[in-house]
């Protein structure tokens, strides 16, 4: 959290809403890995609006096991005021291997109520034993996916008593999905009697 401050930068206000803007490409070793956190938890969600300005994020790797979330993404919940745009999203990965914690596990958005603009996945991976929603862009949305896409993402869950809905975009939407791509080899390794479901 604090390192995701110092490099994006000045925020500004418009309509009322603060504006977080990334002004760098932004890696991150993995020492720094380890103190971030999901932004936007259950009963904080994100209110504001991120845009990347089409900058790299890379080096994101979540440990779900050590951060004890139902929702596990950079950003974990949004509200329907919240926008998030203009990002990439390179090299990240999410590992789970205590059973059935998270819920759902997602790169960029675990439940979207707003928009999701022009946000691309160029790389992620997902090592998982449990969860049942696993997905790139977003886990569940109930708002807008617009311009959006997915270029290489794989899913590796080892467990048979779980089944799971792996999306390399979204895997649960009830509401509006438009003009994304998803560009892919489907990569998903999973026991003999697991059934997933892409």
């Amino acid at each position: 959290d604090g390192i995701l401050n110092i490099r994006v930068g000045a925020i500004i206000m418009k309509d009322g809403k603060r504006v977080f803007n990334l002004f760098a490409d932004l890696h991150f070793t993995e020492e720094e890995t380890r103190s971030i956190k999901g932004i936007g938890p259950e009963k904080n969600e994100f209110d504001d609006i991120f845009d990347g300005n089409n900058h790299v994020i890379s080096g994101i790797y979540f440990n779900a096991d050590n951060d004890r979330r139902k929702r596990v993404a950079i950003f974990e919940n949004t509200t329907t005021d919240a926008i998030i745009k203009n990002i990439v999203i390179d090299d990240a990965a999410i590992v789970e291997n205590e059973e059935n914690f998270s819920s759902t596990v997602a790169i960029l958005v675990g439940y979207n109520y707003g928009i999701i603009d022009n946000c691309k996945i160029k790389s992620g991976t997902v090592i998982t034993k449990s969860n049942k929603e696993i997905s790139g862009i977003c886990s569940a949305n109930h708002g807008y996916i617009i311009n959006s896409s997915t270029e290489d993402f794989s899913v590796t869950k080892d467990i048979s008593r779980y089944s799971a809905a792996f999306s390399p975009l979204c895997c649960v939407n009830e509401s509006f999905i438009i003009n994304c791509n998803v560009n892919i080899d489907l990569d998903c390794i999973a026991e003999e009697k697991q059934r997933i479901s892409a």
